[in-house]
């Protein structure tokens, strides 16, 4: 186990997005959402979550102020936590004794995408999203939906984690020169979100992305991983909204 995922550790054990309920955040978010709530966008926003985050990270928090409606499905989603249902560690217990020991890691992660791959499948389908976002390991799990055809709309990924997951654990069903390939139909879709300071995933995964299918690539000089400091002051809905904007415009 150790061998074939301790490679992913740099994904961080605690995910910028997840549930931190501190008075920072609070005050921060409060100060304009009173009239954010009164110009909140109609639009309906499908939001993935990333590695050990949830439904009540700060990113779905703040997209809550600013759209009318927002989902984000949990996808049980951990690198270690065996209290996790798709955790990487529990994907490798479900899968090891079917592969060689060479195997485990690409194994273990194809499992754990797959499953929150069919989580999301599910949510399109129920909640009918105008966009649909994600962050990290749900960016990842955003351009796979997108790359599988379970999703054709507008989608912002921020700092994604999918070429990352697949370069480290190894490859098996999903191959990232096929996804990038099935990608290349969806770009007009897509706006890749990345930060220059990023240690976690290289944003020269995304400007190499970009530059391959053609997409938006925004970046943020200085930006960390998470983005909470770039994103979480209005310009996050501005991305949403743009690209939904930017999707109608190419479609008419």
């Amino acid at each position: 186990l150790f061998s074939s995922l301790g490679r992913l550790t740099p994904l961080p054990s605690v995910d910028p997005d997840r549930d931190m309920a501190d008075a920072e955040f609070r005050n921060a978010d409060a100060s304009g959402e009173s009239q954010a709530t009164e110009t909140r966008s109609p639009l309906r926003v499908l939001f993935c979550h990333g590695l050990e985050s949830g439904p009540t990270g700060k990113k779905v928090r703040h997209l809550e102020v600013h759209f009318a409606e927002v989902r984000c499905a949990d996808m049980g989603m951990s690198l270690y936590s065996l209290g996790k249902e798709n955790s990487l560690t529990r994907s490798f217990f479900r899968t090891f004794w079917q592969t060689s020991p060479w195997q485990w890691g690409a194994a273990a992660a194809e499992d754990s995408l797959t499953r929150c791959l069919e989580i999301q499948r599910a949510a399109i389908a129920d909640f009918n999203p105008d966009v649909v976002v994600g962050s990290s390991w749900g960016g990842g799990i955003a351009l796979l939906a997108l790359a599988e055809g379970l999703w054709s709309g507008p989608t912002v990924a921020i700092a994604p984690a999918l070429h990352r997951v697949l370069r480290d654990s190894g490859e098996l069903k999903y191959k990232w020169a096929e996804v990038e390939q099935r990608l290349a139909a969806s770009a007009h879709c897509l706006t890749l979100v990345h930060g220059a300071a990023d240690d976690t995933i290289p944003i020269a995964d995304s400007e190499t992305l970009a530059a391959a299918i053609h997409c938006e690539l925004v970046r943020v000089d200085g930006g960390d991983h998470g983005l909470n400091d770039a994103l979480l002051n209005g310009r996050l809905r501005e991305l949403v909204v743009q690209r939904h904007e930017a999707y109608q415009a190419s479609t008419m």
